[in-house]
């Protein structure tokens, strides 16, 4: 960012939502709302008018729909990131909004308080992030990936942004040990380096949260 303070456009249709999540970054000091937008049509205009760094984008805007938005902005404006919010986290969709150029997906359940930390970890460049979505059973998905139990802990480790010596510390593994697994998984999933690899956990549902006591 061209500054310690991220310039935000919030666009949802409910003023009362946006109001919230205003009063949410107000305490926080490393944001600053340069626009908002209540219908989809207002969004583009609101980029244009202020430059700035991020849009918070609900999906269900009315007129113009958040794929096409999200589609638009990344075509217009690719140096603006987009941080998806939503009422719900259908699989379905948190791909579609990835698949459009999202760089974050978050949940409006989200507690007030930890909305600028989310904001700021789906921004940072490193993964794709998704908050807040309901927990899901990933063993059948990670069996049909072909990867085995380890190399999805190490995978979880990765969409949750952690280093290889950050994830060898957690799982109790070497760092070589670290990089086996990574690479193994690489192979399986056709896949190049660790942004695809967090992008893919995401894309499939899969829980961050590492329930794995085994090596």
């Amino acid at each position: 960012m061209a500054s310690n303070r991220i310039r935000l456009v919030v666009a949802d249709d409910h003023a009362l939502v946006r109001i919230g999540i205003r009063s949410s970054l107000s305490g926080d000091g490393g944001f600053e709302i340069v626009a908002e937008a209540g219908s989809g049509a207002e969004v583009l205009p609101a980029v244009r008018r202020t430059s700035p760094d991020a849009v918070l984008l609900d999906l269900d805007m009315p007129g113009t729909g958040g794929f096409t938005i999200l589609d638009r902005l990344a075509a217009a404006h690719p140096t603006v990131a987009v941080v998806v919010l939503a009422d719900d986290g259908e699989p379905a969709d948190v791909s579609a909004a990835f698949r459009h150029g999202a760089t974050g997906y978050l949940l409006k359940s989200l507690p007030g308080a930890d909305l600028g930390g989310a904001i700021r970890q789906a921004l940072d460049g490193t993964a794709y992030h998704a908050y807040g979505l309901p927990q899901i059973s990933d063993a059948s998905v990670i069996l049909d990936a072909g990867l085995s139990r380890r190399e999805a802990d190490v995978l979880r480790c990765v969409a949750r942004g952690l280093a290889n010596k950050d994830i060898a510390r957690e799982l109790w593994i070497s760092v070589p040990t670290v990089k086996f697994h990574l690479t193994n998984a690489y192979r399986t999933l056709g896949i190049a380096n660790r942004t695809e690899a967090a992008r893919w956990v995401l894309e499939h549902g899969i829980r961050i949260e590492n329930d794995s006591a085994v090596v």
